[in-house]
């Protein structure tokens, strides 16, 4: 049983380890000029009582996360497209607080689902941790709907990432899935 806890740790901090160097390659190149954990800007619409807190990825987008001051217990997020998406708090539902802007929502011996609130936008990685891929799958995807308290075609707006170590599935590891039932979403390898 101990040996199953370290292997799913050592895949947690190797799928961290590897996203924290994407969302590093993807920074802006140009330099902040706001204060850490300070937004570039904040708003306050009075209209519909949201503080919202833009963040522009590498490609200009903005994305917004704004707090509803009235349920602290929800958050809404923008997405490049503009789609508002209300949620679930991460920062209320996460299992473990890694630091600021990485926390666990959910792990388990099928799979493990972080949140990620960088710069480039709020993203959410599911990794899959059992060899039985497609049944961990569904519900590592499930679980995330439900911990969002969203629909299936909302989580489809959101930025997540489906991964497999390599210590799980060989054929299938570098890989991102995406959700399968999005239109990004990939088949496993036969």
């Amino acid at each position: 049983m101990e040996k199953k806890k370290i292997i799913a740790a050592v895949s947690l901090l190797v799928t961290l380890v590897i996203l924290i160097v994407i969302v590093l390659r993807k920074q802006p190149s140009q330099t902040e000029t706001s204060t850490p954990n300070t937004p570039r800007s904040a708003s306050s619409s009075s209209s519909s009582k949201t503080v919202s807190f833009p963040i522009y990825n590498s490609e200009n987008q903005k994305y917004t996360i704004s707090k509803l001051p009235s349920n602290p217990d929800k958050s809404l997020i923008t997405t490049p497209q503009g789609n508002q998406i209300e949620i679930n708090n991460p920062k209320k539902i996460a299992k473990e607080k890694l630091d600021e802007k990485d926390l666990v929502l959910e792990s388990n011996g099928n799979y493990d689902i972080m949140y990620f609130n960088y710069s480039k936008g709020p993203s959410f990685l599911i990794t899959l941790s059992s060899p039985d891929l497609e049944s961990s799958r569904t519900a590592g995807e499930s679980k995330l709907i439900d911990l969002l308290g969203i629909s299936k075609d909302q989580a489809c707006k959101l930025n997540v990432s489906l991964t497999v170590p390599q210590d799980v599935s060989s054929p299938a590891a570098g890989y991102d899935y995406g959700l399968s039932f999005c239109p990004n979403g990939k088949p496993f390898p036969k």
